[in-house]
């Protein structure tokens, strides 16, 4: 019995080591390949955000811009129709 609890110990500890080498070797370990694919995905989201953050901040620059030149436009045409308002004093001879 003692032999048999000996061996299902040492098999156990071996099978453990196994899958701890497997999964935490540094070298080749799945921990660090789903590190480095974590990593990746962070840096393609970062990334992704920083794209959609400029899109977006251009977007309403571009909106801005596009009020400012409404703004001007009707500015203009009030100035011109004031100017085609005022009397015209032609010059006598």
């Amino acid at each position: 019995m003692k032999q048999a609890l000996e061996a299902n110990r040492q098999l156990t500890n071996e099978s453990l080591t196994n899958a701890l080498r497997e999964y935490f070797d540094p070298a080749s370990g799945k921990f660090q390949e789903r590190v480095e694919r974590l990593i990746s995905r962070t840096v393609n989201l970062n990334r992704y955000c920083g794209i959609h953050s400029l899109k977006d901040r251009a977007l309403e620059e571009s909106k801005k811009d596009e009020e400012i030149r409404k703004l001007r436009l009707i500015q203009e045409a009030k100035s011109a129709f004031d100017e085609e308002a005022r009397p015209i004093s032609l010059p006598v001879s």
